[in-house]
This record gives C-alpha cells, structure tokens and sequence, in this order.
C-alpha cells in the first residue's frame, strides 16, 4: 500500500485496530517511509487496562510495542502504573520515526461511561499538530488554529 502512494502525497492514516493485540508496530513503521504521513490511531486502553500486567508473561503486546517488557522505563514504575509505561514507550517508538504527538489525546467512551480508546495524533510538522490540538478540545473551547 505504501509503494502505491505518489511521492511527495500530503497523507493521514487512521489506524483503527480492534484491539491494542493489533495495533501493529510494523504497519506503522510501514506508513512512517511516507515522508508526509500524520497518524490518527485509536490506542485500545480498555484493553491494556485489563491485560497489561498480565502480558508480562505473554507475547501478545509484543507486536504492538516490541521490546517493552525489557525496557527500564517500563521495569522502573510501580505495577500499578504499568499502563502509564506501556503507552509512554509505546509513543517513543513511534517518536522514533520523527514524530511528534499532541499534547491533545482525547478519551473515546463506550455507552456506560468507560474510556475504551485514546485518540492519538502523530505529525511531523507543526501545522497539522496545532489543527488536530484545536479540533480535539472539544466544542466548547475556542479555536486558536493561528495561535501560539
């Protein structure tokens, strides 16, 4: 798919896995070669919420943050905060690929009030950075899209 684009194409790619499982590492690091790509990705923490402790001892996480169990950031927090680590490691590896992520990570709840996915936001460049930041306020915030 991303041999298919046209060199130089403005892209965004909406990643919207069912489950954190298939939040792959290599589809995005795929969509990272396109030089003018920013990433919308649904990041499932309703599922590292109920199974990241436990995914210590598996390898189902693996494709989605390789490497994680072994990393000292991860290792050093308490396992209460395992969660915390998990997503923070995961956003370093694809800041890796010269990304930058808003500040705005937006919560996506479910019809019982419980928070199922965070909306994350990648960009290389400032300006699709500060639009994603104004829409994910919400409606009740003023725009600043020309703002510092």
């Amino acid at each position: 798919m991303v041999d298919a684009v046209p060199q130089g194409s403005l892209c965004l790619a909406y990643v919207d896995p069912y489950n954190l499982e298939l939040l792959s590492f290599s589809i995005l690091q795929e969509l990272a070669r396109l030089k003018k790509v920013d990433l919308a990705i649904n990041f499932c923490t309703m599922d590292l919420k109920r199974n990241v402790e436990v995914e210590f001892d598996r390898a189902r996480f693996d494709g989605t943050a390789p490497g994680w169990q072994n990393d000292p950031s991860v290792l050093s927090y308490s396992k209460q905060n395992t969660k915390l680590a998990f997503f923070s490691y995961w956003r370093s590896l694809v800041q890796s690929f010269g990304f930058t992520d808003s500040k705005e990570m937006p919560l996506v709840h479910n019809n019982q009030g419980h928070d199922i996915y965070r909306m994350v936001f990648f960009a290389r460049d400032k300006f699709p950075t500060k639009i994603w930041e104004d829409v994910a306020r919400g409606p009740n915030r003023e725009l600043d899209l020309f703002g510092d």
